[in-house]
């Protein structure tokens, strides 16, 4: 069962989303698979607030122009039959084979940590 999600709800969107966090050199990075988004810092919290920057943008700039879901359908998502219509991002598995970025985190990475982030977007 996928635990990620972005579900839009009145004026904002709800979102769950995985990331993967490690550090290289002396930066820790936040990187998010199923979007291709990075944040990066000198602190894990840093790089944390960071990808939350980069993802609240990502989200508001794309709702703007109207183009979010045809977005993430191009990154493999897929929209659930449901009343929320949520959409939600292909497994880690197909990532793997077909997003070479994480891929080459997974394979060369040796501390790297998978974890769920949740997030509201409010919408103006």
């Amino acid at each position: 069962m996928r635990t990620a999600f972005i579900t839009k709800d009145k004026n904002e969107y709800i979102i769950k989303i995985s990331v993967v966090q490690f550090k290289e050199d002396n930066t820790f990075i936040v990187y998010c698979p199923a979007l291709d988004l990075t944040g990066y810092g000198l602190s894990d919290e840093e790089a944390k607030q960071s990808f939350q920057t980069v993802l609240l943008e990502y989200i508001r700039y794309a709702d703007n122009k109207g183009t979010l879901d045809a977005d993430l359908q191009a990154h493999g998502w897929t929209r659930l039959k449901s009343k929320k219509a949520s959409l939600v991002p292909p497994s880690m598995t197909e990532l793997l084979a077909t997003n070479e970025n994480f891929s080459q985190i997974f394979n060369t990475q040796p501390s790297y940590q998978k974890y769920d982030m949740p997030l509201q977007v409010a919408l103006s």
